[in-house]
Parts: structure tokens; C-alpha cells; sequence
């Protein structure tokens, strides 16, 4: 405590005088005034007040807002209701009074107050090191002095702290009085006068605080003032706060929570609690502490009496005030007291129920139904007064269950199977206004007090947020109509409320936690294993629900909780009992735990190493996880992101290649079906054929462009003849290519079985096909539009070749300088040339022959229509006479002129349309020569037919709006368009803004607007219109016998039935014309599409540059050497791949036994060349060292021409986890007596296994050993059923769809009615359950097997779904399969987990142990207590990561998933071997380049 005395030499004391702004301490002077001023103006504040004072203040009048924040102090102040924090005396001596001064004088003032004055001290500021200004008021009179003293420096810095503190607490502002306001810390100060044997004043100042006032649960006190009193006590009263720097952990909750003794004696009462279900010991105890916490307990003589908690209260500490008081302080409250029994009262204190949080499978719900029987409500009479709601409710004895909709029926299921005499309702919400009259009885208060069980969930409760809470008060102008709904849940008082996996309203704020907060209730209680979802900020929502109002309400209260509070509020009111501590009680049947490691195919295995290799080369690291460069190594923030990502994959890729968006769209299944391994395959196969083509094409791209650098070195006299052998080389390789592509295609015809009817030289368009074609499925055409489109880009290869080798000849014949060469030699050359240009000529038109077939199969039908429909001549009508059709008569004149003309200039434009469609197309079978100009030729033809189709397609809109009388707007709107864009200038513009043939556009436009003036409106279905009208006015005039009448009508039927017949001919014309139109629009797009490739084509054998080099570009061929190479080494691996993925495709690996024809052994690990022939590894070793060929075909191999195969036996491995028995009860597992925590057992099982057959095909190893699994449990254990737990869930969609085809009997959690099918459908053999669903809760004990498809980092997880089935009410053995792929990221994985798993054993161990042994002897319960730090340790929220990517990976712990453990690295087969030689072929290499380069 703060307890200060000393003494200062005042300089001056004058009145003060308030100003709007304080003066600087540099305009203050530090000169020692007269001593007389200062002792009458010191005295000044000790004179009563007078009436002249009185006079001068102006009368009080009362004010809205009053004057500052202070308490009032009482002017007898009790010591004994408050405490001092700091005290400070401060002596203030004068100088001796000057002789002028009387000793009358003295004595006159001194004995004019005696008693010590109360004062305010508004301003305590140091001016200078060991100078101060005090400012002091009289509160009952407003008189006030500035005070200037020195001090000693040591004593003025510890004293102005406190001093300060005390002026904040100031009463009066100015001298004048403020307003009191509610806070617990006040300052006493008291002036003390001089004695007559000393001139010194003494100057008293206390810092108070008021006992028996919490300044965190009184309501008067603002959150300003509470937040300002709290640092004043956390300040004062140090020891009162924990000042621990450790962080927040979850199992600072854990280890809070009261745990009972195990000798605690419990009334036998406990016991028969539920007549159908015995409880277990550690049940019995929690029972007994349940009751407690609702005030309750059993007596001897067997009956409930009432109990009252003897803890003390939470949060508080002894300490002692600055005069050495005693006292007790909770700086959590902001409460101070001298009696602990003062202190009791509070929320804490009043809270009748708490938290249940014993361990997954422990029994919560049992514990609760014992509640529910043992301590029932007795009924007050009438409704009760719930002062949390303000409202009068109605009393009800239920008991309201919220729990998550995946449990309700399982709630609803134990009340009837261990509490039958309860009566359970569920309460499924308010029904919408419109719902039956049976829901709406359903759903009203009266009926839900007809049950001892009410259930419901957290979605019901979000959705009657608006029918819990009261509307805003809100004026209206007329009453309501309607009274407004209220949620029956908040118009009973409920005996007891449950919230069920109360982690689900974490933080308290969401809509279901606001309704659960208000519902009224007498108990309260929050059951959950598992109450911290991210981390211990979670428990404030639940004393939120609890009404815990002191700690939770108040964020600023709740971050300051020390953890001895902490551990004082939870432990009185949490429960929590896990596996470990109670084994002994449990008698839970023995749990088995086996880790099951199964090879990939080898197709699995190839698709699994290229992903690693694509992994490495997107993180920039080595095979072996090294950085290939500066600046980006495994630390680095993108490189981490990227490994995360790819763990990611390479993890759904162990459990099937289609788990995973991006592992989909690689292998091209966005949303297709599930595949097959051989489907993979394929697909692999397809894509791998792909790359190697796309490669090949590159590669021969370069040699062309190595030979244009060649021919176009100016300074080189027979540059064409150095680039001839380029251009050979590329056409020869072009050829292989093109004879390969067209072998796959006959044999792509004849696997489809239309070898017969296909021609394989019919090269695809990039536009669909038309007629027939378009009819045709894609699985009907196979892989036959990939392998055309594949071979047509090789056969533009070859024809570019044939192109510049004719070139290359026609310049060395024009360069040929030697007079000596004869003309035989030029007409060789000619000859030549004309060879070659007439090969290039003939590959054209292969290239051209499917787009040029397509375009004159068009053209065709437009010929075969000649001549075309003549459209009708309207001839006027004959005049029949008739007065009343004369009107008719002159619109029908009007009309038929504007058709027959339209008619004319239709047939003028048809006949340009068809003019132009017919022209013959370029390239045709006559020799005509080919310019390279042709598509330009044919976009001037086609701007002058896209304009004519336009105009034609106007003119039938216009057509059809003379007969329909419908205008067609996107036709007029298009036509203004295109000519408002001809009409634009030319100036400083280029002609294409002006769109497609300008002028004619504006001459068609012209046209069409003449045509337009004639018709002056109407149309032939307005003329019908018009006169059916006149015949039903003419009838009904000749009904009544008017003959004028009569023959009028008789005229007006003729004219109706011949305008009828107009307008159906036209009807009928416009159809014609449209259909017309739309095939003239379908052969300009073909002989647009046959352009358009003519000039591709065309552009293929442009010129390389414009101008010959001055010399020879040595960087440039260099630059495109080494792109050669690089796309020839690619080329040879892609090759290798093929060969051996087609291998895959032909061999069936557990049936193969392939010999080595060098040995003739059996090949175990052997070599697939490029060629496809098998060999020992070891054998052509030997031989490729010696030949360098491959010894049955002959053919040269290079030392990436190899690829490893394998023709060992697939070898599957069991262990299992190792125990010992922790009694004689429990039956041992194998290897209990070892020391390892994993022991070998017999595969004789797996044997069974493996040879399960499975109809249909593969889809991959852990899905196939899953299903075969289960049906040997099928076969082995029948009835038994299985939960299948992923951490993906697209895993589980993609096993059900595996499933179902075996006929395998499967449901899931996101299933309807998934886990009640499970429960009840014998035909149902296992559940599918994911680990991002919320599966808390749930009780599956009616499975025996946990099959775990992949290994966790974080074992909480996967303890989540063990739970599931190991837990209270299971009756038989269970086990555990987890499955893993071996030589992955899953070994890697496990051996993680495992040595965390084993790191918590070993702690378990250290206590009961000191062998220091390395491998522990596993206990069960030593196990278990393990389990159970692992779900303490973390939040299982914050373990999963978002949008179903699985777990969350620490960085510590990415780079060992991924490289961690040694694997096998995809090398050449002869790396070693061939090291040495390499040099040798890089030479050579030179060798030639170098003979080239001299032509």
C-alpha cells in the first residue's frame, strides 16, 4: 500500500482565479511572496460563508446536464465503509512573518479555525524538479487558492502519482459542486490548521474506496467510471491481480474443472435413479454434483433437502489498506470487502446449474436423465415473475433439451429406452401462418406443458428470434390488427434448460444463443465434451447462457480474468471426467487398433510421381526438398502457400485420383462419372500422347526454323544449300510423325468398327461438323478427332517442308554461278523444284479436303435448288362494284404494288447471293496458280455477301410485316447500324470502322427506304381484319332485309376469299425464303472456314523475314539449338512414358511373369525400353554398356529410353497397436508383452482379403481394399457394421459411388435420415462421416469397426469418429483399421502422429516410471490419457481447415510431410552407368554440328 509524509517550503499562496485556459509553468513565478499574504489567504478558505457572498452568486437553478463527474461526499465520512488505497501528508511550512506584522495578527487568524477543513484538491501539476502547484477549493463556500511550494525531488516524484489520482476524484470543478455520480474509489482530503506553536499547515490527502460496492455489477455505475476504478484498484492492489505473462491454453480449462473424488461417499439414492439402466460409479458422483449445483442433495433417510454452497466466493484475496486494514478484494468484481459472507449474493453465487463437459462417450445424457427423474419442480400456484425477462410466464416442471438436429432423434431415442415414464415432445418451431391447424395446437405453451421432455435445436431457436424477442417500441398511427406471435419457449418458466454440444453458440452473439440467453428458466445447463471449438474466448458464451452477467457480460471485465479467478469460477461450476481417470469404472469392452499399408497400383504409383515431380517444380525445390533458388527456400511465405496446397493434393490423390477440384480438372473430370484405375489410365495415356505430340511439333518447328536461319545468312554464298539437310531432317521426322498419326487412326477406326466406312485421310475443321455428323456422339467417334487433329498439325509440318525444300531448290538453281554445270544440271534442279512444290501441293489438298468437301456439299444444295422459288405476283383485284370495299380495294392495290416490286428486287439480290456462294474455290483440280492472295480475294467477296444477306434478310422481315403486320426490331435495328457505320467519313479513320462494304451498304439501304415509300401502311392480315368486320356489319343489315346490304356483302365475301388466298401464298413464301436464307448463311460460314485455312496454310510457308541477314545469326541458331534439344530430351522422355504406360495397359501385373531373354530368369526388377521389350535391370546393364542397342530389335537407345518396372508381388502390411491389459478383465491384444508401441500380427486376414473379387473394374487401391473389407466383415462378423471416417468429404462421395456398384449397403451423416437408417436398416453396412461435420454427440455404437481412410497429424480429429463407437453402451470389441498408401506423404504423416502420440505417452509414463527407457510399454490407460491430451491440446475447429481442404498443417511440419521420409526418386534406369558416356555423345554431337556448319 501507498503511505507517503513530507514536508514543503511554501512560496506563495493566492486566490484562485479560473480561466479558460491554464497558464504554462513558465509564466508562474517561483519567488517567495510576503508571508502574511500567504497565511490570510490561506485562512481565506477557512472563513465561513457571508452574505455578501451569498448576494454575489446568482440563485442555483436546476440544469439538464450538471457540471463534471464526481461523488459526494458525505460531510461525516465512516471510516469503517470504506478503505484507504494511499494516503499522502504533506506539511506545508511558511516563512516567518516580517516585523510589520503583529503577534495580534497571528493570533486573530490562528485561533479563527481550529478544526481540520474537508477540501478538494482539483490540481496537483510539478512545475519544475522540486517545485509544485496544488490548487485547492473550499466545496461550501468556492473560495480557492493556488498553492506554490518546493519539495524535495524524491519526495515530489513518489508523492505526485497519487496526488494526481486524488484530483481526478475531485468533487467540485471551479469550486463548484458536480453532479454525484456512482463509483466506488473517492478522495478524502483535509486541510489541517496551524497550531499556535507552529506556522505550518498540514495538507491530507486519501484515496477511498468504498466497501460492499461492485463497481462490475451495479448498474449505476457507467462503464467509464467502472473501467477508471478498476485500473485504480489493479494499480493500488497489485496483489490482487495474477500478473502472469503465459498465454491462454485449453487446458487451463481442463485442469480448472472439478473433477469428484473417487472415495466420495454418494447416497444409494443416486443409484436407482433409472430403473432400466444401472449407472457407473463415476456416474453416481457426477449425479450427486448435478444436484448440488441445483441447490439439492439426498439426506440420510433417502429425501431431497436443500443445500447451500460452502466455497468460498470466486476471484477474491486477502490484502491490507494503507493504515494496515484487512480486507478482501476480487479485482474481477471491482469488489471490495471485510467479510467474505458480504460478498456472497452474486451471479455466480445464485447460478443454479452449470457446465457438464465429461469426454466423448462418457454418458452425458444418462447423467442428465438421472437428473430429470431424481430432482422434479414442485409447482407454484398461478404464473411466476421471471425478473431476467421482466414478464410473468408460466410454471412448468420440463425440462427444454436444444441440441443439434443430427442428434435429436437420438435424444428422443434414450429418453424412451432409459426414462420411459417421461413423456418427450419435439417441438419442431412456430408454423408459418398458413401452416394446418394441427401444428398450430402443436406449437403453443399449452400444449408443451403437457410433457416432462421438451426438444428442440439451434435452428428452430435462430428462427424464432423475432417471436422470443419484444419489438421495438415504435409510435403508429392505428392500433394493430393482429397481435403479434410469441415463441411458446419464452412464455413458460422452465424447471431446467440443456443446451446439448453447447460449443455451438461460441461467442454468445449469434441468434440461436440470444433466444437460449432469454428463454426463463430456474436451471441452466451447457453439456458439451468438447466445450472449446477455437479457444477459451468460447466459455464466455457459455456464462452468457449460464446469465453469468459479472464475467461474461462485460468484455473489458472478461479480458481482465486472472487464471486463479478463472480456475475458481470453473472449477465451482464445470464437471468433467475423462477415460483415463475413470478406467477402472468403465469396463469398456478392449478396442483394437490396426494400421493396414497397402501399394499403389502401378498406375496409381506413375500418376503419383509425376504429381511429385509437378510439386517440386511449382515450390522450386529438389526431388529431395532442397531450393533450386536464391532467395526461395522452404521458409519462404509462397513457397509454404504453394507446399500447402500440393499436400493437399498429393493427400486426396492417396485415396483416388478424382478427390479434389484440382486433381479433377487435371486428369479432364470437372463433374464426369467416377473412374476406373484403367479409366486413369486412359486419360493419362491421352493426355501423355498429347504433350508428346504438342513436343514433337515444337521440336521439328525448330529444326525449320534452324534451317531458315541457314538459308538466310546473307554473307554465305550457298546458304541454301547449308539449309537444304535442315529441311530434310524436318521432313523426315514430320513423316514418322505422320505415319505414326495415321496408324493410331485406322486403329481407331477399326476398335470403333467403321475402319470400312471412314477414310482416315479426312482431316478435321475447328468448326463442328454439319448434317449427319452433328448427329453423331462423342463415345461413338472415340479418340478419332483428337488423333485427325493431332495428325493434321504434322501434315501442315510436312507440307511447309515440301514447301522450302522446293524454295531451297528454286534459290540454289537461281544462285548456280558455275558455267561448268551444264543445262542438264539446271533442268535436274527445275525438276526438282517442281517435284516438291507439286508434293506440297498434293498435302493441301488433303488438308483442305474436309473443309472444301463440307463447303461444296453447300454449294451444291444452292445449284440443286436452281431455279428457286418464284415468289407469287399479287394481281389486282377484279372490281366487283360496291361501295363500302372501295376502301379496301385502294389498301389492297397499295399493298400488292409494294410486294410485286419487293418481289423483283428480292430475286435480284437472291440471284448476287447465289452468284457469289457458287464461285468455284480457289486450289481447285485445275492448275490454276496459287498466289497466296485468296483469302483477302474471298473477304471482299464475303464483306459484298454478308451486306447482300443482310439486305435479302431485311427485305422478308419487311415482307413478313406487309402480310403479319409484325415489325421484326433486331433487323430494322441492325440494318441503321451497319448504314449509320458506312455513313462515317474517311477522314483520319481507317476503312474498317466503316464496316463491311460501305458502299454497297448504303445502296441497299436506298433501295429497301424506296421500296418502303411505296407502301403507305397496312398489311394483308389487317385487310382480313377490315373485312370481316364489314361482312358482320353487312350480314346483319341483310338479316333485317336490305338487299343494297345484301349485294354489298356478296362482293365483300369474294374480295375475303381471294385476299385469304393472297396472304397464305405469301405466308407460305416467307417460309421458303427464310429457310433459303438460312442456308445461304450455312455455305458462306463453309467456304469462309475453307478460306481460312487455305491462308493458314499460306502462312505457314511465308517468308521468315522480309530482308536476307548480313551475316550469318549465330545467336539466334544457337538460341533455337539448345530449344531443340530441350524439346528433344523432352520428346524421349514423353516417348519412354508412353511405352511404358501403354505396358501398364496390355499387362496385368499379378498375373505377368515376363522372362529377360539375356538371363532367361523371371524378371523381379527389371528394365522396359522405348521399344517395349522387357529385360533384368542388371542384364542390359551389361549390355547397353557394351552395345548401346537394344538386343532383340536392334534399335539405338539412349539413356532415357528406360523406364523401371517391377514384377514383385504387392505386399500388404498389418499392425497392430500394442497394450497391455490394464486388468485381468480385459483380454490382451497380440505383442502385448513387447516394448514397441506397434507389433508385427499374422496377414493370414489380409490374405483373406486380397482375395476377395470385386466386380467390374479397379478404382484404385485404398478404395478396393475398403470394399473388400467390408465384405469379408460381411462374410466373417454378419450384421456387423462400420463407420467410414475422411477428412475429405468429396473422398466419401466418391467411395459411396464405388460402393453402391458392389452392392454395399452405405449412408452418411449428410444423408436424410442418414444416421436413423444406419441405426435401424440392416442392409445399411457402414456410415460415411466426414470431419468437417458437426458428428459431436452422436452415438453409433451399434457399429464395431472404425475404418480411418487416411492418417491424421492432429489424432483429435480422428478420435472425433473413434468416439463414435467407444463409448458407454457399446457391448462388444471394437477396432480400429486406419489405411495408408506406403512410399507416400501418408507414411510421412503417420510417423508424425505417431511420435506425438508417443511424446504424450511417454509424459504419462514419466510419472509412474524413471526407466528412461525410448519406447514406453503402452497401457490402455496410459493410451487413453494420451487420447485425451491430444482433444485437449487443440480446438477441433481450428484443426480443420476451410472449403473441405482437410487438416490444418502446421509450417513446422509441411516440408517433413513432403520430404521427411526417404523415397524412391524417379531417376534413368542407367544413370550411373551412362554418366561417364555422356561426354563421349556430346562430343559427337559437337562433332556434327560443327560438319554442318561448314557447308
Amino acid at each position: 500500500m501507498s503511505s507517503f509524509e513530507g514536508c514543503a517550503e511554501v512560496l506563495s499562496v493566492n486566490e484562485h482565479v479560473a480561466a479558460p485556459l491554464q497558464r504554462a509553468s513558465t509564466d508562474l513565478a517561483l519567488d517567495a511572496q510576503d508571508a502574511s499574504s500567504n497565511i490570510r489567504n490561506l485562512h481565506s478558505l477557512f472563513a465561513a460563508a457571508t452574505q455578501n457572498h451569498e448576494a454575489a452568486q446568482p440563485a442555483q437553478k436546476r440544469r439538464k446536464v450538471e457540471i463534471g463527474n464526481a461523488v459526494s461526499i458525505p460531510s461525516t465520512l465512516e471510516h469503517k465503509s470504506s478503505i484507504v488505497l494511499a494516503q499522502v501528508s504533506l506539511q506545508l511550512n511558511l516563512h516567518p512573518l516580517s516585523q510589520n506584522h503583529t503577534d495580534t495578527d497571528i493570533s486573530t487568524t490562528s485561533s479563527s479555525q481550529s478544526a481540520p477543513l474537508v477540501v478538494t484538491l482539483e490540481s496537483f501539476r510539478r512545475l519544475e524538479p522540486n517545485a509544485f502547484r496544488a490548487v485547492v477549493f473550499n466545496p461550501d463556500t468556492g473560495n480557492g487558492t493556488d498553492v506554490i511550494a518546493t519539495a524535495p525531488d524524491d519526495l515530489l516524484a513518489s508523492i505526485i502519482p497519487h496526488l494526481h489520482a486524488a484530483s481526478t476524484l475531485a468533487t467540485t470543478q471551479n469550486g463548484k459542486r458536480c453532479r454525484s455520480i456512482s463509483r466506488a474509489a473517492f478522495a478524502h482530503c483535509q486541510l489541517f490548521p496551524p497550531t499556535p506553536e507552529r506556522n505550518t499547515y498540514n495538507l491530507h490527502v486519501e484515496i477511498r474506496w468504498t466497501l460492499g460496492l461492485s463497481v462490475v455489477e451495479d448498474p449505476s455505475v457507467t462503464s467509464k467510471h467502472m473501467k477508471e476504478d478498476l485500473r485504480l484498484l489493479s494499480r493500488y492492489l497489485p496483489q490482487a491481480t495474477d500478473h502472469s505473462n503465459t498465454s491462454w491454453t485449453l487446458s487451463d480449462f481442463y485442469e480448472a474443472v472439478h473433477v469428484p473424488l473417487t472415495d466420495l461417499q454418494v447416497s444409494p439414492r443416486v443409484q436407482h435413479a433409472l430403473s432400466e439402466t444401472a449407472l457407473y460409479p463415476f456416474q453416481t458422483r457426477a449425479i450427486d454434483w448435478l444436484l448440488r449445483r441445483e441447490a439439492v442433495t439426498f439426506a440420510p433417510s433417502g429425501t431431497l433437502e436443500s443445500y447451500v454452497e460452502k466455497a468460498p466466493p470466486a476471484s477474491f484475496r486477502q490484502a491490507q489498506d494503507a493504515t494496515g486494514r484487512d480486507f478482501h478484494v476480487s479485482q474481477l468484481r471491482g469488489l471490495a470487502v471485510t467479510d467474505l459472507n458480504s460478498a456472497k449474493g452474486d451471479t455466480l453465487e445464485s447460478l443454479r446449474g452449470g457446465i457438464l463437459a465429461e469426454e466423448m462417450g462418457l454418458g452425458k445424457t444418462v447423467e442428465l436423465m438421472a437428473l430429470m427423474t431424481h430432482h422434479k419442480r414442485d409447482m407454484p400456484a398461478g404464473k411466476v415473475f421471471d425478473a431476467y425477462t421482466g414478464a410473468y410466464v408460466t410454471p412448468s416442471g420440463a425440462t427444454l433439451i436444444i441440441t443439434p438436429p443430427s442428434i435429436l432423434e437420438q435424444w428422443i431415442s434414450e429418453v424412451n429406452t432409459h426414462a420411459p415414464e417421461l413423456k418427450v415432445f419435439h417441438y419442431k418451431g412456430l408454423p408459418p401462418p398458413s401452416g394446418p391447424k394441427k401444428a398450430h395446437a402443436a406449437a403453443t405453451a399449452e400444449n408443451l406443458l403437457r410433457y416432462d421432455v421438451v426438444v428442440t435445436t439451434y435452428n428452430v431457436l435462430s428462427k424464432e428470434i423475432h417471436y422470443a424477442t419484444p419489438p421495438p417500441d415504435r409510435s403508429a398511427r392505428n392500433e394493430k390488427r393482429h397481435e403479434r406471435r410469441k415463441s411458446p419457449l419464452v412464455e413458460i418458466s422452465w424447471w431446467r434448460v440443456c443446451l446439448d454440444e453447447a460449443q455451438m453458440i461460441e461467442s454468445g452473439v449469434s441468434q440461436a444463443a440470444k433466444v437460449a440467453r432469454i428463454i426463463p428458466r430456474c436451471n441452466a445447463w451447457a453439456v458439451s465434451g468438447t466445450p472449446l471449438r477455437k479457444d477459451v474466448q468460447d466459455l464466455r458464451g457459455l456464462l452468457i447462457f449460464l446469465r453469468c452477467d459479472a464475467f461474461a457480460n462485460n468484455k473489458a471485465v472478461w479480458d481482465r480474468l486472472d487464471k486463479a479467478s478463472f480456475k475458481a469460477i470453473f472449477g465451482q461450476i464445470a464437471l468433467r471426467h475423462t477415460k483415463d481417470k475413470i478406467r477402472d469404472e468403465l469396463r469398456l469392452p478392449p478396442q483394437k487398433r490396426v494400421v493396414i499399408t497397402v501399394p499403389f497400383t502401378t498406375i496409381e504409383e506413375q500418376n503419383y510421381n509425376d504429381m511429385i515431380r509437378q510439386m517440386c517444380d511449382a515450390c522450386w525445390l529438389s526431388p529431395e526438398g532442397h531450393p533450386l533458388e536464391d532467395g526461395r527456400d522452404a521458409d519462404h511465405p509462397e513457397v509454404i502457400e504453394r507446399m500447402r496446397d500440393w499436400l493437399v493434393r498429393l493427400r486426396q490423390t492417396c485415396l483416388h485420383a478424382h478427390v479434389g477440384r484440382k486433381n479433377r480438372r487435371a486428369l479432364g473430370a470437372k463433374n464426369g462419372a467416377l473412374r476406373t484405375v484403367h479409366e486413369v489410365l486412359e486419360v493419362m495415356i491421352e493426355q501423355n500422347d498429347t504433350n508428346y505430340k504438342s513436343e514433337s511439333r515444337e521440336m521439328i518447328l525448330n529444326q525449320i526454323r534452324l534451317g531458315h536461319i541457314k538459308a538466310y545468312a546473307g554473307n554465305v554464298a550457298d546458304r541454301a544449300q547449308s539449309a537444304l539437310p535442315y529441311y530434310e531432317e524436318a521432313l523426315r521426322e514430320a513423316q514418322a510423325y505422320v505415319k505414326v498419326c495415321r496408324d493410331e487412326l485406322a486403329a481407331e477406326h477399326q476398335k470403333l468398327g467403321n475402319a470400312s466406312g471412314t477414310d482416315s485421310t479426312v482431316l478435321p475443321t475447328d468448326q463442328p461438323p454439319s448434317d449427319a455428323e452433328d448427329d453423331k456422339d462423342v463415345e461413338v467417334l472415340g479418340r478419332v478427332p483428337v488423333l485427325r487433329k493431332a495428325m493434321r498439325s504434322f501434315l501442315e509440318l510436312e507440307h511447309a517442308c515440301d514447301f522450302f525444300i522446293a524454295t531451297t531448290y528454286h534459290q540454289i538453281k537461281e544462285n548456280e554461278q558455275q558455267p561448268e554445270a551444264g543445262p542438264d544440271h539446271k533442268d535436274n534442279l527445275e525438276q526438282l523444284e517442281a517435284d516438291w512444290y507439286q508434293k506440297a501441293k498434293v498435302i493441301r489438298r488433303e488438308l483442305l479436303k474436309e473443309s472444301k468437301y463440307r463447303a461444296q456439299r453447300q454449294m451444291s444444295r444452292i445449284a440443286s435448288r436452281k431455279p428457286f422459288h418464284q415468289l407469287p405476283k399479287i394481281d389486282d383485284l377484279p372490281d366487283f362494284g360496291g361501295i363500302e370495299s372501295r376502301q379496301i380495294l385502294n389498301t389492297m392495290d397499295n399493298i400488292s404494288d409494294f410486294l410485286n416490286a419487293q418481289s423483283e428486287q428480292i430475286h435480284i439480290w437472291r440471284m448476287k447471293i447465289v452468284d457469289i456462294l457458287l464461285l468455284r474455290l480457289v486450289d481447285d483440280d485445275d492448275d490454276k496458280e496459287i498466289t497466296g492472295d485468296e483469302y483477302d480475294d474471298s473477304l471482299k467477296a464475303q464483306d459484298e455477301l454478308y451486306v447482300y444477306i443482310m439486305a435479302l434478310r431485311t427485305l422478308v422481315a419487311d415482307r413478313n410485316a406487309a402480310t403479319h403486320g409484325l415489325q421484326d426490331t433486331l433487323v430494322e435495328h441492325e440494318m441503321r447500324a451497319a448504314e449509320k457505320q458506312a455513313l462515317r467519313k474517311e477522314t483520319n479513320e481507317e476503312p474498317e470502322n466503316r464496316g463491311h462494304a460501305p458502299e454497297l451498304v448504303i445502296e441497299v439501304a436506298n433501295a429497301r427506304r424506296k421500296l418502303q415509300a411505296m407502301l403507305e401502311g397496312g398489311s394483308l392480315k389487317g385487310v382480313v381484319s377490315g373485312v370481316r368486320s364489314l361482312i358482320t356489319g353487312l350480314q346483319w343489315r341483310a338479316d333485317g332485309g336490305d338487299n343494297r346490304a345484301a349485294a354489298e356483302l356478296n362482293v365483300a365475301q369474294k374480295h375475303l376469299a381471294r385476299i385469304q388466298s393472297t396472304m397464305t401464298q405469301h405466308a407460305k413464301s416467307i417460309t421458303d425464303l427464310e429457310k433459303e436464307l438460312e442456308m445461304f448463311r450455312a455455305t458462306m460460314n463453309q467456304r469462309l472456314e475453307y478460306y481460312r485455312q487455305f491462308q493458314h496454310i499460306s502462312d505457314t510457308v511465308a517468308k521468315y523475314k522480309d530482308e536476307l541477314d548480313e551475316t550469318f545469326d549465330e545467336r539466334e541458331f544457337a538460341r533455337y539449338n539448345v530449344l531443340r534439344e530441350r524439346k528433344k530430351a523432352a520428346v524421349a522422355g514423353l516417348k519412354t512414358k508412353a511405352t511404358y504406360l501403354t505396358h501398364l495397359r496390355s499387362e496385368n501385373q499379378e498375373d505377368a511373369k515376363a522372362e529377360c531373354v539375356i538371363c532367361q530368369d523371371v524378371i523381379q526388377v527389371g528394365v522396359l525400353t522405348s521399344c517395349g521389350h522387357k529385360y533384368c535391370k542388371v542384364c542390359i546393364n551389361t549390355w547397353w554398356h557394351a552395345h548401346r542397342t537394344c538386343p532383340m530389335c536392334k534399335q539405338k537407345l539412349g539413356s532415357r529410353d528406360f523406364k523401371d518396372i517391377s514384377f514383385k508381388s504387392t505386399e500388404m502390411k498389418a499392425q497392430e497397436e500394442a497394450h497391455e491389459p490394464a486388468s485381468p478383465s480385459q483380454a490382451s491384444t497380440p505383442g502385448s508383452a513387447s516394448t514397441s508401441i506397434y507389433s508385427d500380427i499374422s496377414d493370414a486376414t489380409m490374405r483373406e482379403i486380397k482375395m476377395i473379387d470385386l466386380e467390374g473394374g479397379s478404382y484404385g487401391t485404398k478404395i478396393d481394399m475398403i470394399a473388400r473389407h467390408l465384405l469379408w466383415i460381411r462374410a466373417n462378423d454378419p450384421g456387423a457394421k462400420s463407420i467410414i471416417f475422411s477428412q475429405f468429404g468429396d473422398f466419401l462421395e466418391v467411395l459411396r459411388d464405388a460402393l453402391k456398384k458392389w452392392r454395399i449397403g452405405v449412408s452418411g451423416i449428410t444423408d436424410k435420415d442418414g444416421i436413423q437408417k444406419f441405426k435401424t436398416d440392416a442392409t445399411i453396412d457402414c456410415f460415411l462421416l466426414d470431419a468437417k461435420s458437426d458428428s459431436s454427440g452422436l452415438n453409433l455404437v451399434n457399429a464395431t469397426y472404425v475404418f480411418l481412410c487416411e492418417p491424421l497429424i492432429n489424432p483429435a480429429i480422428e478420435l472425433q469418429a473413434i468416439a463414435r463407437v467407444h463409448r458407454i453402451g457399446q457391448q462388444r470389441p471394437t477396432t480400429v483399421f486406419m489405411y495408408l498408401i506406403s512410399d507416400t506423404v501418408e507414411e510421412a504423416i503417420y510417423d508424425i502422429s505417431v511420435t506425438r502420440r508417443l511424446a504424450h505417452i511417454s509424459k504419462a509414463s514419466a510419472s509412474t516410471s524413471r526407466s528412461g527407457t525410448a519406447s514406453p510399454v503402452v497401457h490402455e490407460s496410459t493410451l487413453d490419457k494420451a487420447n485425451s491430451a491430444e482433444l485437449e491440446a487443440a480446438p477441433l475447429k481450428a484443426l480443420l481447415r476451410k472449403k473441405g481442404n482437410g487438416e490444418e498443417v502446421k509450417e513446422d511440419d509441411l516440408w517433413h510431410c513432403l520430404f521427411g521420409r526417404q523415397r524412391k526418386v524417379v531417376k534413368p534406369v542407367l544413370e550411373r552407368e551412362v554418366g561417364r558416356h555422356l561426354r563421349v555423345e556430346a562430343a559427337e554431337g559437337r562433332a556434327v554440328e560443327g560438319g554442318e556448319g561448314r557447308f
